[in-house]
């Protein structure tokens, strides 16, 4: 699960009531995933961030994150005339989903978001996009090239590209694409009856998508929010053997890549980095062991 949040909480992709936001993260996301094939299976654009899960085929997520974020910011800021930045400076929130349980919460918190953050009621009612459970493993998504920062005659632009929304093959092989499905709306419902019930009992009204619409995306998030919170780096739902071993890969990981980076500051430059290892390989010619086999 990946989350990547505007630059000091502006309401920069707050939905227009015309699409237009929903049009160019799509076609930025359809490029971008073709291009490092990406499977997406879940989306939604909020006010001031975005969430997706995927799953990274090919081991070049960075790139990935690089090019769509480059794409979709390039795109608002001719879309609003927005002169600074567009996402905040700090690392993408990437969580590995290491059970078929973690997908399901994964893919369910992203589609009621716009529940939990008290905008609408029902997931399906918030105005910007958002993929909904039955969407998973069938909908496929034509964007036309959209108007703002894609010039018709770069090549690099298709008049049109398409997305698909697949279904995780972990989920697949443990459920089925209904069953799946049926799983996903359960959490998602749960999801929106924890929102109702703390909008309860804490006095707070929905806005509606009426007023959603209405927000500026000069606007600002005005909520309080912890400095220096946690980002897990993986969800294991509650399967404590496969956090352990989550946990127990992390560390040896890092402490691998200690010892090689410190031997490559010492000129070794024959020293083997850790599977996984990206920047290193990528930006400075080192090499890794290859990874275990699946």
């Amino acid at each position: 699960m990946l989350t990547r949040r505007v630059s000091n909480r502006a309401f920069l992709f707050n939905p227009d009531g015309r699409r237009e936001i929903d049009q160019l993260f799509l076609y930025a996301l359809a490029i971008v995933a073709a291009k490092h094939g990406i499977l997406i299976h879940a989306a939604c654009v909020m006010s001031n961030h975005i969430h997706l899960v995927v799953t990274d085929v090919r081991g070049v997520l960075p790139q990935f994150l690089k090019d769509f974020h480059q794409y979709f910011a390039l795109s608002v800021k001719a879309f609003r005339g927005w002169t600074t930045h567009v996402f905040d400076k700090r690392q993408t929130g990437v969580q590995h989903l290491r059970t078929g349980k973690a997908i399901i919460k994964a893919i369910a918190y992203v589609i009621a978001n716009g529940v939990s953050c008290f905008g609408v009621r029902y997931s399906k009612d918030w105005p910007g996009f958002v993929t909904l459970p039955e969407d998973i493993g069938r909908r496929t998504y034509r964007v036309r090239r959209p108007n703002h920062y894609y010039r018709a005659s770069n090549p690099q632009w298709p008049d049109e590209v398409v997305l698909d929304i697949e279904m995780p093959e972990m989920l697949l092989d443990e459920y089925g694409g209904e069953l799946a499905r049926e799983r996903i709306a359960k959490a998602v419902k749960e999801l929106e009856h924890r929102a109702w019930q703390k909008a309860k009992e804490e006095g707070i009204a929905f806005l509606g998508p009426k007023r959603v619409l209405r927000i500026p995306h000069t606007a600002r998030a005005s909520s309080f929010e912890p400095f220096g919170a946690l980002n897990p780096t993986f969800i294991a739902a509650g399967d404590p053997e496969v956090a352990a071993a989550a946990v127990a890969e992390k560390r040896a990981f890092d402490a691998a890549y200690r010892d090689a980076l410190c031997r490559w500051q010492a000129r070794e430059r024959g020293v083997l980095f850790p599977p996984g290892t990206w920047w290193m390989c990528v930006h400075h010619g080192a090499r890794s062991h290859a990874p275990p086999p699946s």
